[in-house]
């Protein structure tokens, strides 16, 4: 701000050219007004520069705020960035009455890959994993990595059925494409959960719920793991399932 009244200042004086100066008094006058004139020409350098640097600073920020949210590998958001996400399609659906659905994916077998293939190989897995997901995706989806080969989906404006249906086609998109041409195809499975509604909750309320739904969306993915390559949306009973030991 300092700068800027500055270089008003001796905009001002400059405007002392337009007025009629004697003869006798212009070299005084031109002479004096040599150095306002290249105060302000550096003034004018130094707005400029500041601007600039201003620009890049603010650009510099906003590529760290990226990165921060951005996880490195896929390129999807990461496990922080998604956080604010849910909390924001949480508040929708505290004001508006508007289902939310989250899926959780986990490749299937993914260890194994590692420890066959090679760590290199897995990393190229997961970033075509996530690709296949992303294309898929409406605008108002969001991917994001959940942390180690598990994948959280969000969907706004979506109840539980749908969002099964949805997780069931990518589960057959993926199992049907080559992640990498190197190693046999790769299967997933999904875990889903949903809120059809939030209204009347207060937000320690709708906050609790949240946490259900994604406490929900984890324990269905474990039944799914156990059977692998398959989507489940509703709770069941680990032991009930064909080959289910505690102790495994």
């Amino acid at each position: 701000m300092m700068l800027i009244s500055l270089v008003m200042r001796l905009g001002l004086l400059l405007t002392w050219n337009d007025v009629d100066i004697p003869p006798s008094s212009s070299q005084n006058l031109s002479d004096g007004l040599r150095a306002p004139v290249l105060v302000f020409q550096l003034a004018m350098a130094m707005l400029v520069t500041g601007g600039f640097v201003l620009l890049m600073h603010e650009r510099l920020r906003a590529r760290i705020e990226r990165l921060v949210v951005t996880d490195a590998l896929t390129g999807t958001v990461n496990r922080h960035g998604i956080m604010p996400l849910l909390q924001e399609a949480w508040g929708q659906a505290l004001r508006h009455g508007r289902p939310v659905s989250v899926v959780m994916f986990d490749l299937d077998h993914f260890k194994r890959i590692n420890d066959l293939y090679g760590h290199a190989i897995g990393d190229e897995v997961l970033t075509g994993f996530a690709a296949c997901i992303s294309s898929q995706l409406q605008d108002n989806d969001t991917l994001s990595r959940w942390g180690g080969e598990e994948f959280l989906l969000l969907l706004n404006d979506t109840e539980i059925a749908k969002a099964h249906a949805i997780a069931d086609r990518l589960r057959q998109l993926v199992a049907g494409v080559s992640l990498d041409e190197r190693i046999p195809s790769v299967t997933v499975s999904a875990g889903v959960a949903s809120i059809e509604s939030l209204q009347g909750m207060d937000d320690t309320q709708a906050t609790d719920s949240l946490m259900d739904m994604l406490d929900a969306a984890d324990r269905r993915l474990y039944l799914a793991k156990w059977q692998r390559n398959c989507v489940v949306s509703v709770d069941g009973d680990l032991e009930a399932l064909p080959g289910f030991s505690a102790s495994q």
